[in-house]
């Protein structure tokens, strides 16, 4: 016994009756033979060929039995995320299976191509990954870069989605510090220093500028930091 297999969306076809390698030149003839050609259609039929070389008998097919698992096609929308650089960020994907929210299912994600970590959704298909740390990203946007995927389960088929990070740059501190007063000797007075702090850890001394500050009186001692690419 032999057989070939067709499938369509469609009750009325068109079936198309082919083998293991997808062309009507070959035949299923092992049981166990996998049909995941026809993964996605919604009618499959079968067509048996019954051959012997007994003249006195004739071949009788009994029984076929076709194994199959309903696995739903789902879909992933990762939500774009932001933060600043060295900070952290918050990531959120949203799965869902034919319109309909799926729960406890493990989404993956990764910032720029690097796993960061997982997360279940919840009963609204939702999984949330707090604390996501920045560091090392430079302050810039990057298309693709927040990214989540889901593997599959035996009920549901994978999915992936991609969308933009953002890291915006890290505010700083510029601090002056100088004494209460200072005695008049009619030179011009310098007593201030003058640093930065920033959010994610550096520092550093600045330039102090002065004004009004040889003749007696109020002066004014000020610094700027000029920040960089990844700080303000």
């Amino acid at each position: 016994v032999r057989f070939q297999v067709a499938a369509s969306n469609s009750p009325d076809g068109p079936f198309t009756f082919v083998g293991p390698d997808g062309t009507a030149a070959t035949f299923f003839t092992t049981s166990g033979a996998s049909l995941s050609q026809f993964n996605g259609y919604r009618y499959l039929k079968y067509r048996a060929y019954l051959s012997t070389t007994d003249t006195t008998v004739t071949p009788v097919l009994d029984d076929v039995t076709v194994c199959f698992e309903n696995i739903f096609d789902t879909s992933l929308a990762v939500a774009a995320a932001s933060g600043t650089y060295g900070g952290t960020t918050t990531l959120s994907a949203t799965l869902t299976a034919g319109g309909s929210a799926v729960s406890g299912a493990t989404i993956d994600f990764s910032l720029n191509g690097t796993y960061v970590g997982s997360a279940p959704t919840d009963a609204s298909g939702v999984a949330t990954l707090s604390g996501v740390s920045l560091a090392g990203i430079d302050a810039n946007a990057y298309p693709g870069g927040v990214s989540a995927s889901f593997a599959g389960t035996s009920s549901y088929a994978p999915s992936t989605d991609t969308n933009t990070l953002t890291v915006t740059p890290a505010p700083s501190t510029t601090t002056v510090t100088c004494p209460t007063s200072v005695l008049y000797d009619g030179m011009a007075q310098t007593p201030c220093t003058a640093g930065y702090t920033t959010v994610d850890g550096l520092s550093g001394s600045l330039s102090v500028s002065y004004s009004d500050n040889t003749n007696p009186g109020t002066a004014t001692a000020s610094a700027s930091y000029p920040g960089d690419a990844n700080h303000l």
